[in-house]
Parts: structure tokens; C-alpha cells; sequence
């Protein structure tokens, strides 16, 4: 995995500037829109690219589809199964299970659950998750490992 988070850490600036467009795109009925940019390896061909994925929920009864989860299965439908890092742009909230405050926005419970789901098919403990508020700039890179285990003990939830 070293040799493709180095690719992450070149490409994060790029990545950071498609996870804000995409932004733009998102739909909340509320205007909590969240952009995302992941980075995926085609393992037949060798060869990374960029998929970009937006949260969409249109009213407040209906399920929420988060951009890490659009974005992965954009990849996967294209043939890149292997995920090694997400750029993910949204205003900080608490964590809707665990009310954890981070001063940005983690993966929600459903993204964990998808997460914890695809490791070892595509997602490695290692692969990176870098979170950025527009609003404040505040920043923070964990690891889906980092990830997991903060929000541990409220996965299963």
C-alpha cells in the first residue's frame, strides 16, 4: 500500500480541488452538502484516476447517499477495486451515532459499516482518509484503521 499512498500525498491538491467542485453538485434538503474525490488503482491495468461522489438527500424522511459510498462504487463499476485514499469536503458536525465532535467531518455510521464491509476487498486498513471544512480550513488525515477504531464499540450500533 506505501507505493499508493505516496500517489495520494501527490495528487491530494488536485483531489481537493475536484472534492469542492463536486461539493457545488451535492442536494440537501437542509444545505449540508459534503464532495468527495477518491483515489482508486485498476489492478489490471495499473493505472489510478479520480471519482468524485456527492451526498444527495432530497427531504428529511428519505435515506441519505453519502459521496464515499457514491464515489467507491463509481470505481468499482469501472474496474478499480482498490481504494487508497478519499478526499472528503464538508462543514463539521457531531457524529450522528457516537457524538463524537471532531473539528471536521468524519465518515458517517453508514460509511464505517461500508468500510468495515470492503476491507480486505478493495479497502485497506491503511487506505487514508483526508477530511477538510470549507469553512475554517480546518483539516485532519486518519487512516480507515484510525477511523475504526475511534468510532469503536459504536459500529455494530
Amino acid at each position: 500500500m506505501k507505493p499508493h499512498l505516496k500517489v495520494f500525498r501527490q495528487r491530494k491538491a488536485s483531489m481537493i480541488r475536484e472534492a469542492m467542485e463536486a461539493r457545488d453538485r451535492a442536494f440537501s434538503y437542509r444545505k449540508f452538502n459534503v464532495g468527495v474525490s477518491a483515489l482508486c488503482f485498476n489492478e489490471e491495468d495499473l493505472t489510478y484516476r479520480t471519482f468524485r461522489g456527492i451526498n444527495i438527500k432530497p427531504e428529511e424522511e428519505g435515506d441519505t447517499i453519502c459521496g464515499e459510498r457514491i464515489s467507491i462504487g463509481a470505481a468499482r463499476a469501472e474496474g478499480f477495486r482498490l481504494l487508497v485514499g478519499l478526499v472528503v469536503v464538508g462543514k463539521q458536525q457531531p457524529d450522528g451515532v457516537t457524538k463524537i465532535v471532531r473539528k471536521v467531518l468524519p465518515p458517517c455510521y453508514k460509511c464505517r459499516v461500508f468500510f468495515r464491509g470492503l476491507l480486505g476487498h478493495g479497502i485497506s486498513p491503511e487506505t487514508l482518509v483526508y477530511m477538510l471544512d470549507p469553512d475554517t480550513e480546518e483539516h485532519e488525515t486518519l487512516s480507515v484503521a484510525q477511523i475504526l477504531a475511534t468510532y469503536n464499540g459504536r459500529i455494530h450500533a
